[in-house]
């Protein structure tokens, strides 16, 4: 008997087996990278552009008038 990597439940389908966990274990894993991949890219106000009081120029993101 095969068992879920993540969670330690009984896999039952052959394709479970194969990935070593099951759909839900699979689906978590993924979007959990997917967090932590979304994570790494975003700016905090305790990042040094803001921490020493640095002005961001918004004026490229205005394209109309």
């Amino acid at each position: 008997m095969s068992s879920c990597k993540r969670c330690g439940r009984r896999l039952r389908s052959q394709k479970s087996i194969d990935n070593g966990m099951g759909r839900q274990c699979k689906k978590k894993t993924k979007q959990e990278a997917e967090d932590a991949e979304f994570l790494k890219i975003q700016m905090t106000i305790f990042d040094p552009e803001f921490s020493c009081g640095g002005v961001i120029d918004a004026r490229p993101l205005h394209t109309g008038t």
